[in-house]
């Protein structure tokens, strides 16, 4: 059976007691039933993170995530109370992030939680269907930083707040990818590559002769997770794209983002094995 990992992240002590004590009963019924067929099969584990004040630290979230993930884990949705703020926007391309209002004290915490996690669940469910189609998972996946593209940019805005008009958002970009897929002019290949501004073609490969370095040092928590999880769905971070220019003899010269940021050149490669946390 696959998981999802719920973690609410709230400053509240009543509803941290709350979600210490129910767990899974706070998990509607509508999503329990039947062996959780509303969600795939998937079954919801939920986990509080307590954050030491206001502003969330990515890197303890990360590290908290990432002890909780195993190896039936499928997906992870962080439910975070919006008066918490967060820095890092990295967050919002690994995790799913479901932010809520509340007004505290609350009279019921149960009902209130139970309020928010049917949302949540509604919204990543129908997600979850769209990045779990290999046509759009394709797309979802692209290197962020490398991938140069407005389609690309406010897909990741989307994420920063997510809420009911989530689905429609996603749904008008993916539309407009449509355009941004061809096959290679100068090319006998009828491989069909995604294309961004800069006339790079990323074509998602099925070849596994290259793996995205994760060890720790000299990567981070955020290296390993950005190659295993994003908008917090599993994904085969294995797996690469090749990354060229759409004429012939033209090497991938000059410099890339990789997955710390940093802008790392390139000489005289015909294309570039880069994973979707930008590795290369």
């Amino acid at each position: 059976m696959s998981h999802l990992i719920l973690v609410i992240v709230t400053l509240d002590v009543q509803l941290q007691k709350e979600i210490e004590q129910r767990r899974a009963e706070l998990i509607p019924d509508s999503f329990r039933k039947n062996g959780h067929t509303s969600l795939k099969g998937e079954r919801p584990i939920i986990k509080c993170f307590k954050p030491d004040d206001q502003v969330l630290h990515a890197e303890s979230l990360m590290s908290f995530v990432n002890d909780a993930i195993s190896d039936t884990t499928i997906g992870i949705i962080v439910i975070l109370d919006n008066k918490i703020r967060i820095i890092n926007q990295n967050l919002f391309s690994i995790f799913f992030i479901f932010q809520y209002e509340a007004t505290y004290p609350i009279k019921s915490p149960k009902n209130f939680m139970g309020e928010i996690l049917s949302r949540s669940l509604k919204i990543y469910r129908v997600f979850s269907n769209y990045f779990d189609d290999l046509k759009y998972k394709k797309i979802f996946t692209l290197p962020l930083r490398n991938f140069e593209a407005e389609e690309i940019f406010k897909i990741k805005l989307s994420f920063v707040k997510t809420n009911d008009n989530l689905i429609k958002n996603i749904e008008t970009q993916l539309h407009k990818f449509r355009s941004r897929q061809s096959p290679k002019r100068y090319s006998d290949s009828q491989d069909v590559y995604i294309v961004d501004d800069d006339g790079k073609y990323f074509r998602l490969g099925h070849e596994r002769h290259a793996m995205a370095e994760t060890k720790i040092p000299p990567h981070n928590i955020y290296c390993v997770l950005a190659n295993r999880f994003r908008f917090g769905r599993l994904f085969d971070g294995a797996l690469h794209y090749n990354v060229s220019w759409g004429s012939k003899n033209t090497a991938m010269n000059g410099s890339y983002k990789n997955c710390h940021n940093e802008d790392t050149p390139c000489g005289g490669r015909s294309h570039l094995n880069m994973f979707a946390n930008d590795f290369f």
